[in-house]
């Protein structure tokens, strides 16, 4: 029951914001990719 503590919840929700975050940027690169003409990377 340790785990309940302001302090861990706060980490929760940052690493779940951290997710998220990574989830927008992937779509984001995912997108570009497909409007962007075939380059050679």
């Amino acid at each position: 029951m340790g785990d309940t503590g302001p302090k861990n919840a706060h980490k929760k929700s940052s690493q779940k914001q951290a997710k998220l975050e990574q989830e927008k940027q992937a779509k984001q690169k995912a997108i570009f990719a497909k409007q962007s003409p075939n380059k050679k990377s």
